[in-house]
């Protein structure tokens, strides 16, 4: 069995991943940029919402395993938020 070495101060996320979050991000800025009126904010309220919608969980999950009190009250708060937000953007 072959022995792999854990660098738990290397953080980075996985090359597939990089490359797979810059595509994103370049085909959302296209479909942003070539828009206009209507069209344009109900992309831009569309895509508030899809970041909001990960945000919001990825707070709560976070909040429930830190051991710090103060920290994981804040983490909820931010949670709390997203939340509504995501709402409110929803909504519109």
């Amino acid at each position: 069995m072959k022995l792999v070495k854990i660098r738990l101060e290397d953080i980075r996320l996985p090359p597939g991943d990089l490359i797979t979050r810059d595509a994103m991000a370049s085909a959302k800025q296209k479909e942003v940029l070539g828009q206009t009126g209507d069209i344009f904010e109900l992309i831009l309220l569309s895509n508030q919402t899809e970041e909001f919608s990960y945000a919001w969980p990825l707070a709560k999950v976070t909040s429930e395993h830190e051991p710090q009190p103060d920290r994981a009250r804040a983490l909820g708060g931010i949670s709390e938020d997203r939340q509504n937000l995501c709402h409110e953007v929803f909504g519109r």
